[in-house]
């Protein structure tokens, strides 16, 4: 598969809520880089994912997912995440961008999670709003 088909496969798993198929896509020393906290093997990762979504489904009256992808280099792709949250018939859709960076063997070595500009602070207001 050509890289920019690997980013499309883990991003189209990613979306599906169906995340032990998107380890494949993961080099074994893959790192995920939120902040200051890395996580590093496809376990970890896929564990951080899924323990995200386990909340959002437990606390939301529904979440959908979506997705946008861009190629930046032939190697590096910007995904923009896409949450669509419902909670007592009020709507928020919250964004962030992740970096997806593929080795020479086509698989993901390294994602790194960025916040657009302003969602961290919308989405806290929605949490206040619907009262987390």
């Amino acid at each position: 598969m050509k890289s920019i088909e690997i980013a499309k496969a883990f991003v189209k798993v990613m979306d599906s809520e169906n995340y032990e198929p998107a380890k494949q896509f993961l080099e074994k020393d893959c790192q995920y880089r939120v902040g200051d906290v890395v996580y590093e093997g496809p376990d970890s990762i896929i564990e951080s994912y899924k323990s995200h979504h386990d909340f959002a489904k437990s606390t939301f009256d529904s979440i959908i997912y979506e997705s946008e992808l861009s190629q930046s280099s032939d190697e590096e792709f910007e995904v923009t995440y896409i949450d669509i949250i419902t909670h007592h018939s009020k709507t928020h859709t919250y964004k962030c961008k992740q970096l997806l960076k593929l080795n020479s063997k086509n698989l993901i070595a390294e994602i790194i999670h960025e916040e657009v500009p302003g969602e961290y602070e919308r989405i806290k207001a929605f949490y206040n709003e619907i009262g987390l």
